[in-house]
């Protein structure tokens, strides 16, 4: 048969029912022939598949025919779903889902079976949270359930909260111990063992932080045996502020001094809302941070006020005093009425009472010396038990361990010892120099007026002075007269500048060299004060009466005279 193409074969009629009928040629005849159906009917119902909430799914036999499909509704599975979404664009829902409230039931309790993890202290049974641990105990050293809890301290004495190493207790980095102190007692934290775990602060002992009453701390570890403490305030936040007295004396049955730690006697009660001030409503004292530690009561109202690191520190039975400066009254027990203002002001002062005292050091040494006034840096710093003395500048009276004694100017009656009832004023020279006129040392009830360099002493009237005979005694006639007289040997001189020269200050004047005047008065020099042979002084006032001798003796003379000579 030759080859024919499809393309010239006659179109095949569609039949209507049976086999389909495919027209053949051959021979030049064409003609019908019946084929067997190639693909039978599946299972497959007619129409689309597929939504937005669903998706098709087709099966196919091994010719690639289709022999069933349906609709499948989308459904992920949550183990599926994981947070590491990586690439770009959003997610999309296409419906907002309802959000259902979950009944969540009753809580059960948690325990320990039911954590995971090495957090140091979860033992069998319940597990507490940020229940406090209270401590009552004079040392006490951390326990891993602490990580979760707050260590309240209340003891009277002294006492410590120690860190023990990481091989004892291995709490977690990053774990925070929060303490706070309630107690009297001076709280110190450190470590069990220093030499392998590290604490550090801020503060005066890096190593050993401590925490007055109703101050707090928070211990943090950052590395293996690595721990750093930050102390904080009380309800004051530790940083400073005004106090409140209305809400102190409201509260107040609750504080003793923060910086104390009660050993002997019986404590006093002493409030406050802030701990940077104190308040003690029973004897209406206010103190500032740092001040009164170790104060003990005393009876009656004692009305003092102190401010300053170690101010009044060892007060036990003292009133009504005054005291401004670190460690000022430092070593008192029962000093009052005083007022000390100056860091170490009256420091070693036990006893002495009356008394006030402002500058650096100023009677640094007192003990029980009383009734005293001391004003400047270094007055009456050695003053130990002398009385009612004045000091007015630095250094004035700065060696005086005596009685009523007044200086007056720097250094004035600085070389003063045991000497009473002196005055000295103003010792220094234009030139700065300490040359005063006289420098008393034990010598008493001396008047000391300016220095060597004074050129000029100004009075209105003359001095007035005491001779009332009822005042005198051991009267004898003056043995120098007219012949001591004619051998005086007056001279006009001026000042020298100093010894180391010659050159004259001030004005030219009048009188006598006291060495001449000495010369004729003898061993018992009236003239001529003797007393500091480096410095000879003249009192010329008792040459008066040398003078009026003179005169009188002339005046016999002259009567003599005229008697024998009698006018013709």
């Amino acid at each position: 048969m030759a080859n024919i193409k499809i393309s010239d074969l006659p179109a095949a009629t569609t039949p209507t029912t049976g086999p389909e009928l495919i027209p053949i040629v051959q021979g030049g005849i064409t003609s019908q022939v019946t084929i067997a159906n190639i693909l039978p009917n599946s299972a497959a119902s007619a129409g689309g598949y597929g939504s937005a909430t669903q998706v098709g799914t087709f099966s196919t036999d091994a010719q690639g025919r289709f022999t069933a499909a349906a609709s499948v509704t989308i459904a992920i599975p949550a183990t599926q779903i994981t947070n590491g979404v990586t690439g770009t664009g959003a997610v999309v829902l296409a419906n907002s889902p309802t959000l259902v409230t979950p009944d969540l039931g009753i809580p059960s309790v948690l325990g320990a079976a039911n954590i995971t993890g090495t957090a140091a202290g979860l033992t069998a049974g319940n597990v507490t949270i940020n229940t406090p641990n209270a401590q009552t105990t004079t040392s006490y050293t951390a326990v891993g359930a602490d990580a979760t809890r707050i260590v309240t301290v209340s003891n009277a004495a002294a006492n410590a909260f120690l860190i023990p190493t990481n091989a004892v207790v291995p709490f977690e980095l990053g774990t925070v111990l929060n303490i706070i102190q309630i107690g009297v007692g001076i709280t110190t934290i450190s470590a069990v063992t220093p030499g392998t775990t590290i604490v550090l602060s801020a503060g005066a002992s890096p190593a050993a932080p401590v925490l007055a009453q109703y101050e707090s701390a928070t211990c943090t570890k950052t590395g293996t045996d690595d721990w750093y403490v930050v102390v904080g305030g009380g309800s004051g936040g530790g940083g400073g502020g005004g106090v409140t007295l209305a809400s102190d004396v409201a509260t107040a049955t609750q504080l003793y001094p923060l910086f104390a730690a009660a050993t002997t006697g019986s404590a006093s009660t002493i409030y406050t809302s802030n701990p940077n001030y104190k308040f003690k409503p029973s004897t209406s004292e206010l103190f500032v941070k740092g001040a009164l530690k170790g104060l003990y009561g005393a009876a009656g109202d004692t009305w003092s006020v102190v401010i300053g690191d170690g101010a009044n520190v060892a007060n036990l039975y003292g009133s009504a005093n005054v005291v401004i400066g670190n460690d000022a009254l430092f070593v008192t027990d029962q000093a009052s009425q005083n007022v000390a203002i100056g860091k170490n002001a009256m420091h070693d002062t036990t006893t002495g009472g009356n008394t006030v005292c402002i500058g650096y050091g100023a009677m640094y040494n007192n003990t029980s010396g009383s009734g005293n006034t001391a004003v400047g840096i270094g007055s009456l710093t050695s003053n130990l038990t002398g009385n009612n003395n004045t000091a007015l500048g630095n250094g004035a009276l700065t060696q005086s361990n005596s009685d009523f004694n007044t200086g007056v100017g720097i250094n004035a009656l600085a070389a003063l010892t045991t000497g009473s009832g002196n005055t000295g004023i103003t010792p220094f020279s234009a030139a700065g120099s300490y040359a005063p006129i006289f420098d008393p040392t034990t010598e008493s009830n001396r008047m000391c007026l300016g220095s060597t360099a004074v050129t000029n002493a100004y009075v209105q009237v003359a001095w007035t002075i005491v001779s009332d005979a009822r005042d005198k005694t051991s009267f004898a006639p003056v043995p120098h007269g007219l012949d001591f007289v004619t051998k005086l040997k007056p001279t006009a001189y001026k000042f020298r500048k100093n010894r180391e020269t010659d050159e004259p200050v001030g004005i030219v004047r009048y009188g006598f060299k006291a060495q001449d005047v000495l010369a004729l008065e003898g061993d018992s020099p009236v003239l001529v004060d003797t007393e500091k042979l480096d410095k000879l002084k003249f009192n010329s006032d008792s040459l008066i009466p040398i003078l009026v001798n003179a005169l009188q003796e002339l005046n016999k003379k002259f009567e003599d005279y005229v008697a024998a000579h009698p006018p013709t």
